[in-house]
């Protein structure tokens, strides 16, 4: 991960463990990277002869890590401007460069670096030195070029089936390498392989049907002795059912990791013992590593936070506190930084579209109330029908507009005490507004096919209150009941059963410019399927 000031982390995302790496202008090798005054990026070769150039933002392509869960070594590398590949391991204080090129797969273990590319010919570097060496380089003949036979364009919307075929380079125990092939069908999840080991010319490789003792721990790219962890079987390839992102229309099945018995070629799911007894921190070895993710996610919600700078959106998270003591702080995490700019996409079958949605009654998007509101699945807004202000709905699914009349008491009236916009919110998953007049109210949706509401009131207990209440931005509701209200980098949570406010400092919003608005949003849950892949 990176924030927006390129300071690099490793992070586990259930524990929030952070490892800082070295700082992306430190780069020891044929690549220098200076931090101009203007917040740029001065690019230039060691020498300072050749390539020169200035820019915003840098090139990180191709990035890998390694971890020792116990020890918490670490091996980290990427792809640099296009040129280089920086490397760094725990204790580095510079990330050191080396003139090669990563292009296909990369398996990292005891010191070594083992690549394979796409000629099928793989290169070992040793990596326990000052300077990674490389100790094996194979010459396979085989031209990538050479095909038997034109492959067939699919189209996956009208029905086409077809093999998806995938290889990975795996490094057995005895640091021998294995290149494993799978093969399923794109609408079963009927699975074969292929293994395929190298000969001692170091250019041909050798189909095999057998591993022995060892079994092949194929997201992790490495064998293991199956009689030294309980729960392995001999001979057999244990992988996740996790398929191509190009497959649109198929749901596969991600919840368990399978067992490819080579002596058998079939499937089987591992004993519950596999899951204690092997490593499998590694993301890629879980197979519901994204729906185990969103489930505790789902019982931590968290804070977001999102502010604009200098052209720059800015993004940060942070614990989301129950009945939190007041004056107390949180530290805000970053996520990557974007320029502002505003672009709606609908996604269907994996293509972008736009299509124009006409109610069945006429209205405008008008009226007191701030913002809107999407609640299982029907987005609330407030627009003007005939003369009335109404409360807009849209049902995403069945994509119907509606529509609810208010309550008369909801109406601001020109002698009220205060008479600012009311915010809709999701109030325990009814659709709520919340309004600040000589007390605080709130009005809840109890029959949307009758019109009908709940009003709710609150005396505020002292002009303090009053005052953080009516001059803070109200932001939403947690799902247990706390009412929250923000300005700039604090949160106020407002317990409404002990009629008490707390405030808490956000730390951590690197480029909040004060005054700023920043917008807070509660009940925030993390989910690895929005996030952007490398």
């Amino acid at each position: 991960m990176r924030d927006p000031r390129y300071k690099l982390y490793i992070m586990n995302l259930f524990t929030r463990e952070r490892i800082d790496l070295p700082s992306v202008e430190l780069q020891v090798g044929m690549l220098k990277i200076e931090r101009t005054t203007d917040d740029m990026f001065l690019v230039t070769s060691k020498e300072g002869i050749g390539y020169k150039y200035n820019q915003e933002d840098l090139r990180i392509d191709l990035p890998f890590f390694w971890i020792d869960q116990k020890t918490k070594d670490y091996f980290v590398t990427c792809y640099l401007e296009g040129r280089v590949t920086a490397y760094a391991e725990n204790g580095d204080k510079f990330w050191k460069q080396a003139d090669l090129k990563i292009t296909g797969d990369v398996v990292y273990k005891e010191h070594k670096l083992y690549l394979y590319d796409y000629k099928r010919d793989v290169k070992v570097f040793d990596f326990s030195g000052d300077s990674p060496r490389k100790i094996v380089e194979t010459q396979v003949n085989h031209d990538p070029l050479c095909t038997k036979g034109m492959s067939r364009r699919v189209y996956p919307e009208l029905g086409d089936v077809w093999d998806i075929k995938d290889t990975h380079l795996v490094v057995t125990v005895k640091g021998e390498f294995l290149r494993v092939k799978s093969i399923v069908k794109s609408d079963g999840d009927v699975w074969s392989f292929r293994i395929y080991k190298m000969d001692s010319s170091q250019s041909e490789w050798e189909k095999i049907t057998s591993l022995g003792d060892e079994a092949i721990l194929l997201d992790q790219r490495t064998t293991v002795l199956a009689n030294a962890v309980q729960g392995i079987k001999r001979n057999s390839i244990y992988f996740s059912g996790i398929h191509h992102d190009y497959v649109f229309h198929r749901v596969w099945s991600e919840k368990d990791i399978l067992n490819y018995s080579l002596d058998t070629h079939k499937i089987e799911r591992p004993p519950p013992s596999f899951f204690s007894n092997v490593q499998s921190s590694d993301a890629r070895c879980r197979p519901d590593f994204t729906e185990l993710f969103l489930t505790k996610s789902l019982t931590r919600p968290r804070l977001l936070f999102t502010f604009v700078t200098d052209g720059k959106l800015f993004f940060y998270t942070s614990p989301q506190p129950h009945n939190p003591d007041d004056n107390s702080s949180l530290v805000a995490i970053p996520y990557p930084t974007f320029l502002h700019h505003s672009t709606y996409i609908c996604k269907q079958s994996g293509k972008r579209l736009w299509r124009k949605l006409e109610p069945e009654f006429n209205f405008k998007e008008d009226g007191d109330v701030y913002g809107d509101i999407c609640i299982n699945g029907v987005l609330y807004f407030e627009g003007k029908l005939e003369g009335s202000f109404v409360i807009v709905c849209f049902d995403v699914r069945s994509e119907k507009f509606s529509f609810i009349n208010k309550d008369e008491d909801m109406l601001p009236k020109p002698s009220a005490y205060y008479t600012g916009h009311s915010t809709l919110f999701n109030y325990k998953d009814k659709l709520g507004s919340h309004r600040v007049e000589q007390e605080l109210v709130l009005w809840v949706l109890e029959d949307a096919g009758n019109h009908k509401w709940s009003k709710h009131s609150y005396v505020l207990s002292s002009p303090l209150e009053e005052k953080i209440l009516v001059s803070t931005k109200f932001v939403g509701m947690t799902r247990t009941g706390e009412l929250v209200y923000s300005w700039n980098s604090c949160v106020w949570f407002y317990n409404i059963e002990r009629n008490t406010v707390k405030r808490v400092y956000i730390q951590g919003l690197g480029g909040l410019k004060h005054p700023s608005f920043c917008r807070t949003i509660v009940d925030y849950v993390e989910n690895l399927r929005n996030y952007c892949r490398f």
